[in-house]
């Protein structure tokens, strides 16, 4: 493995915007949930 030089952000950190397709098909941006707390949880299914 290499490293990219991007640094994992640290618990308490501003992460970029990103936008994610809902489980029915939604896009949804993280900034739309702005000034709120957010969990997000990912999985896949390989």
């Amino acid at each position: 493995m290499t490293s990219t030089g991007t640094a994992a952000p640290a618990i308490g950190d501003i992460v970029p915007d990103f936008t994610l397709p809902s489980l029915d098909g939604v896009d949804v941006k993280l900034s739309y949930y702005r000034g709120k707390r957010l969990a997000v949880f990912m999985w896949a299914s390989w």
